[in-house]
């Protein structure tokens, strides 16, 4: 947030000097010049002695106020320890030398609506919440770096930790029983967060101790879905984030872990987990704008088939029947099989439970149909894009 703005907006209300000082008494923002200037010395509120305390009991009925060297204070944190500046995010002031009682009150007043304001705007609470509640607000408001900062700080949440975030997509109207689950599956308490963050989708927060491979963070997530399964008796996905090594990417972490699980669900139907270090390109493919998609699946469909056909024949009217003969279901299974055994036919045919004659029969009716064979890499490429193209298109 920009403090001088937020100033700035008052100025035309209170015509004193006011502004906002950091934990140590340096002018952040303020009605006059000064940026950057020491105003106060934050120490000396310890070096009072009974008398000026006494004084101090007043002004700190107005939560808790504080007075030094002719200016009126309040921290940006009610209910912390205002008896040392380390504890609060800044100070809001207003000078107040040379005044009456009732005016000092009014000060009072006006530091109240202040600090109410400059709260809501700050965007950081006024109470310390829990660690579940700073994961969830991290994934659910976008914060500067030094309100996320200040943030961790008052909850004791280190920034600097290795972290990764699942998320369980369930049928809705059993993520509570689901949650549940979640804190059954991982008893150490310390190590992972979890909260229901729609009707349908639990959001884990997972802390890794130690370096811990791609394969194990896929057993975490595997275990944790069939039990789901197992237990809930509905589908469960899951999608997996990139690993953030501080609090600052933990958002990313997130939108990558959504955006794999979408993808994943349309690219990769017959699998429950996906991992965004391995959903690369099917996350590129699904920010393809559709023009873009369209024109693709058509230069696949009729350019490359134009090398098998006359060229002189129209082909408005056969438009759906090539589409349906090059994407029908018999010959996305036997180019899906060939593309999981890196074109190696006869691994793919063994797997298909295919003889190899009948696996090449089915390759060579998609070659004369499109012109591709298969069994080269840029033709297994051009089929291999067409096809998620085609998947993102109908679904």
């Amino acid at each position: 947030m920009d403090l001088e703005k937020f100033v700035n907006s008052y100025k035309d209300i209170i015509t004193e000097h006011f502004g906002i000082l950091d934990p140590d008494g340096v002018v952040m923002a303020s009605s006059n010049d000064g940026i950057g200037r020491h105003l106060l010395y934050m120490d000396t509120i310890n070096g009072k002695d009974d008398e000026d305390r006494a004084q101090d009991k007043l002004i700190n009925n107005y939560q808790k106020i504080v007075e030094n060297n002719g200016y009126l204070l309040i921290p940006f944190k009610k209910g912390r320890e205002l008896r040392s500046g380390r504890h609060t995010a800044g100070w809001i002031f207003i000078e107040a030398k040379y005044v009456s009682d009732v005016e000092r009150m009014i000060f009072c007043q006006l530091l109240k609506v202040l600090h109410k304001q400059l709260i809501e705007k700050y965007g950081i609470p006024d109470r310390k919440i829990s660690k579940k509640d700073v994961f969830k607000n991290i994934i659910l408001k976008d914060f500067e770096k030094h309100e996320l900062l200040e943030l961790c700080r008052n909850s004791n949440v280190m920034v600097e930790k290795t972290r990764i975030v699942y998320i369980f997509e369930i049928k809705t109207g059993t993520c509570e029983d689901a949650d549940q689950l979640i804190q059954n599956i991982f008893p150490e308490k310390n190590n992972y967060f979890s909260f229901i963050y729609s009707p349908d989708s639990i959001v884990m927060i997972y802390e890794i101790k130690e370096n811990i491979s791609d394969t194990e963070l896929k057993k975490i997530a595997s275990a944790a879905t069939d039990t789901l399964m197992a237990e809930l008796l509905t589908d469960v996905f899951c999608g997996i984030g990139t690993m953030c090594e501080n609090i600052y990417s933990l958002r990313e972490s997130y939108k990558m872990a959504a955006e794999s699980l979408m993808a994943g669900k349309i690219f990769e139907c017959e699998k429950r987990v996906f991992m965004a270090d391995q959903m690369g390109i099917s996350r590129l493919i699904m920010n393809i704008p559709e023009r873009v998609r369209d024109a693709y699946i058509k230069e696949i469909v009729y350019s490359e088939s134009t090398k098998c056909l006359n060229m002189d024949d129209k082909m408005d009217n056969d438009s759906v029947t090539d589409a349906n003969i090059i994407f029908d279901e018999q010959t996305m299974t036997v180019a899906r099989k060939l593309f999981e055994n890196n074109l190696n036919v006869s691994e793919a045919a063994r797997k298909s439970f295919l003889h190899r004659n009948t696996f090449l029969y089915r390759l060579s009716g998609l070659e004369k149909n499109t012109g591709l064979d298969l069994r080269k890499f840029d033709d297994a490429v051009k089929y291999k894009l067409a096809m998620m193209l085609k998947c993102l298109t109908e679904k």
